[in-house]
């Protein structure tokens, strides 16, 4: 049995979680730093799922309370809307963590076209409904989400292989590489982890492995921030379709992100 890796605790902060602290030099506190960390890292790894482009996105200086454009006339507000946010969704009393708020936030942005709502917005009561929604119906939507990504690649598989006359590797090589079929990064991760496993036990020696192999290196991060959001139910709903070791692996990728430099 896999033991559980310290990045995907889902804590109960209702209880422990506690207003944003100011740090002894007027700075935000350790937990609103990491906040603004991963809301900045979340936007831009969304804007690449998106896009296909790298992105380089910065929050307004006005969030931080800084003038916006560091001039006399322009003069600063003083009010850090991070520190603000993060008040107002422990004090929302959701039963998670402001962190953890976020990144179920972003887990329904990365299956949808919907805005990304500002720092302002995080707490709005649109915004906290459709989070609470997900978090609530994680099962369900976990549940669904591999029965119609599996319909979905199954039919595209058999399509090029049975119509187009493709090997089953090449056939799974551009199930993956579609838009249009619409995978999400962890399903992505795990068919090519999968296919590149019976692969290699088959004996069969073909280019496409080796392709696939890079697939699943380009891959591991979205996937990552995709099941880390809800690994028990990830792990208790897709079961072996999830990599073996790949719990750890994950939490160790997002732990080095988060914890670095904007």
């Amino acid at each position: 049995m896999r033991k559980r890796a310290k990045y995907g605790n889902q804590r109960l902060p209702a209880q422990s979680a506690r207003a944003a602290r100011i740090g002894s030099e007027g700075e935000p506190s350790d937990e609103v730093q990491r906040f603004k960390r991963v809301y900045v890292l979340e936007r831009r790894h969304l804007d690449y799922y998106r896009t296909g482009e790298e992105s380089k996105y910065k929050p307004p200086k006005s969030w931080d309370g800084e003038s916006q454009w560091d001039t006399p006339e322009v003069p600063a507000s003083g009010r850090n809307e991070w520190i603000v946010a993060y008040n107002k969704i422990v004090a929302l009393d959701l039963g998670m963590e402001p962190e953890h708020y976020l990144r179920v936030l972003f887990h329904i942005l990365r299956g949808s076209s919907l805005y990304v709502p500002t720092v302002k917005q995080l707490s709005a009561p649109a915004t906290a409904k459709m989070v609470l929604g997900h978090e609530t119906k994680k099962t369900d939507n976990v549940s669904q989400q591999l029965r119609s990504e599996t319909q979905r690649a199954k039919m595209e598989v058999k399509i090029l292989t049975a119509g187009s006359g493709y090997s089953t590797d090449v056939a799974v090589y551009y199930t993956l590489a579609s838009r249009r079929v619409g995978l999400s990064p962890l399903y992505k991760y795990c068919l090519a982890s999968e296919t590149v496993r019976i692969l290699s036990t088959e004996g069969q020696n073909c280019e496409n492995i080796e392709r696939l192999e890079e697939f699943v290196e380009r891959n591991a991060f979205l996937a990552a921030m995709d099941y880390m959001v809800f690994p028990d139910v990830y792990d208790d709903i897709w079961g072996d379709l999830i990599p073996k070791g790949f719990r750890k692996y994950a939490s160790e990728l997002l732990e080095k992100e988060f914890l670095g430099s904007e």
